[in-house]
């Protein structure tokens, strides 16, 4: 499974960004902010990902956020924040799994260099040198 790096950084540097766009406090004010911020990032880093990883991100990362769960007395504003806060925790949370995908990556990358690096050298050392094909 190959992986874009790059893309997967400035990613998890969005969502990052995104999850604290909001201050603490002003969930209600803000309306509807981090909801849609969740739903738009969600469904860009839906696409970058590759198959082997879609199902879990799928599982972690419902299409839009849950509604409050227990949302009766909370009224219009309550329940705004309550949305709000539960958009800026997933997005914390893909925040930090895309953290470990962007980690799992560069081990694998490190440890294919490793690989080829020892492969060169066991070459080296059988045919010497300069390579030499056998005669």
């Amino acid at each position: 499974m190959s992986i874009d790096v790059g893309r997967f950084i400035r990613l998890r540097s969005t969502v990052k960004s995104a999850s604290t766009s909001v201050p603490q406090g002003q969930e209600a004010v803000a309306g509807r902010a981090l909801t849609d911020a969740y739903r738009r990032l969600r469904a860009e880093v839906a696409g970058a990902i590759p198959e082997p990883l879609s199902e879990e991100f799928s599982k972690l990362f419902p299409e839009s956020v849950p509604p409050p769960g227990g949302g009766a007395g909370l009224g219009r504003l309550g329940a705004q924040a309550a949305e709000s806060n539960a958009a800026r925790s997933l997005l914390e949370q893909m925040a930090g799994w895309l953290d470990g995908v962007v980690e799992s990556a560069e081990h694998q990358m490190r440890i294919d260099a490793e690989a080829k690096a020892y492969a060169r050298e066991r070459v080296k050392a059988e045919r010497g040198v300069g390579f030499r094909p056998d005669v």
